[in-house]
């Protein structure tokens, strides 16, 4: 995963604009009570605080 991020951090510093990123997530663990959405959202403000900024 390390030598993808460094490739979106090259294609950031080359101006590539970040609404044309795109990154596909498996296996994040489901929080009971909560949906799918909230438990990623949740996974990446916790795991990537700052740095994460939405889904859709």
């Amino acid at each position: 995963m390390w030598q993808q991020l460094g490739c979106v951090s090259w294609l950031h510093n080359v101006g590539v604009q970040n609404s044309l990123l795109l990154v596909f997530v498996r296996n994040v663990p489901q929080i009971s009570g909560n949906s799918i959405s909230d438990s990623l959202d949740q996974f990446f403000k916790t795991s990537h605080p700052d740095t994460y900024l939405c889904h859709q």
